[in-house]
C-alpha cells in the first residue's frame, strides 16, 4: 500500500511539473504571437505606403507633360506637393520598419529567455507606438530618415540643367524605390520571427502532447492506490477469520502494486519528455542557404 501511494504521489508531482513547463512554453508562444501580429501591422502599413508611392510616381509622370498655360502654376504646385509627400512617405516607412525591427528584437529576447525563468503573469497589451521612445532608437530613426529622404530631395534639386518636371519624376521614383527596399527589409524581418514562432509552436505542441499522455497514464494511479488501501483493510479483517484467504488477497495486492509501478514509470518518462522537449524541438531543422558555400548553393540551384 505504501509503495502504491508513493508511486501515485511521485507521478502526480511529475505530471504537475510537465503541465507547468507546458504552460510556460505556451506563455512564450502567445507572447511571440503578439509581437508577430504587431509586426504584421507594421508590414501592412509598409505595403500600403509602397502602393501609394508607386501611384505618386505615376502621377508625377503624368504631370510631366504641360497641359495648358493656365495650369502651369497648378502643375508646379502639384509637383512640389508630390515630392514633399514622397519624402514624408520615406520617413514614415523607415519609422514603421524600425518598429518592426524592434519587435523582432523583442521576439529574439523572449526566445532566448530560459523557459524555467518565465513568469506566468498577465501581460500588458502591446502598444506599437511605445516602441520608438528610447533615445537610441530615436537617434537611429533620425539617421535612417535622413538617409531615406536624401535620394528624393537630392534628385529634386539635381541636376539643375533639367526642368523641374523631370526632376520631380526622378525624385518620386527614388522615393518609391526607397519605400520598396524598406518593405523588402521588413518582409525579411517578419519571415525570421515567423520561423521562430513556428519553431516555438512545434515545441508547445510536443510538450502539450507528452504532458497529456503523462496525465492520461497517471489517471489509473488513484484507483490502484484506493484498491490497495481497500485490500489492506480487507486483509486485516480476513486474517482474523481465514489467514489462507488473506494470503491470497496479498497476491492480488502485489499484482496491483506492479501495475501501479509500471504506470508510474511510464508517467515519469512521459513527464521527462515534456520537460525536455523545448531544448530539442527549438533547434532549427530547415535548410539554411547562408551556411553553405557559393558552390553548394549553385549546385542546389542547378538540381532544383
Amino acid at each position: 500500500t505504501l509503495f502504491a501511494v508513493t508511486a501515485e504521489s511521485k507521478a502526480r508531482r511529475r505530471v504537475a511539473a510537465s503541465k507547468v513547463a507546458c504552460a510556460q512554453i505556451g506563455h512564450v508562444v502567445f507572447t511571440i504571437g503578439e509581437f508577430v501580429a504587431a509586426a504584421s501591422l507594421c508590414k501592412a502599413d509598409l505595403i500600403m505606403a509602397a502602393g501609394l508611392t508607386a501611384n505618386v510616381c505615376m502621377l508625377a509622370l503624368v504631370l510631366e507633360r504641360r497641359m495648358h498655360a493656365s495650369f502651369d502654376g497648378v502643375q508646379a504646385f502639384l509637383r512640389i506637393a508630390l515630392v514633399l509627400g514622397q519624402a514624408l512617405a520615406c520617413a514614415w516607412s523607415v519609422q514603421k520598419y524600425l518598429g518592426c525591427m524592434r519587435l523582432g528584437d523583442k521576439v529574439l529576447e523572449t526566445v532566448n529567455q530560459p523557459v524555467q525563468e518565465v513568469t506566468l503573469v498577465p501581460t500588458i497589451p502591446l502598444d506599437v507606438g511605445q516602441l520608438n521612445t528610447s533615445g537610441v532608437l530615436c537617434r537611429r530613426w533620425r539617421l535612417a530618415c535622413l538617409l531615406a529622404v536624401a535620394p528624393t530631395l537630392l534628385l529634386a534639386f539635381w541636376p539643375l540643367s533639367r526642368p523641374f518636371s523631370q526632376r520631380a519624376v526622378a525624385a518620386t521614383a527614388a522615393g518609391a524605390a526607397v519605400v520598396s527596399l524598406v518593405l523588402l527589409a521588413a518582409e525579411r524581418t517578419c519571415s525570421t520571427i515567423e520561423r521562430v514562432q513556428a519553431s516555438r509552436h512545434r515545441s508547445f505542441a510536443l510538450a502539450d502532447t507528452f504532458s497529456n499522455e503523462a496525465e492520461q497514464t497517471a489517471a489509473l494511479l488513484p484507483f490502484t492506490s484506493a484498491a490497495t488501501i481497500a485490500l489492506s483493510a480487507a486483509i486485516a479483517l480476513v486474517s482474523e477469520v481465514n489467514p489462507i484467504s488473506a494470503s491470497a488477497l496479498t497476491v492480488v495486492q502485489a499484482v496491483i502494486w506492479i501495475v501501479s509501478s509500471r504506470r508510474a514509470l511510464a508517467t515519469k518518462f512521459e513527464s521527462l519528455a515534456a520537460l525536455q522537449v523545448d531544448s530539442v524541438a527549438a533547434q532549427p531543422t530547415m535548410w539554411d542557404s547562408s551556411s553553405e558555400s557559393i558552390g553548394r548553393r549553385l549546385k542546389h540551384w542547378a538540381i532544383n
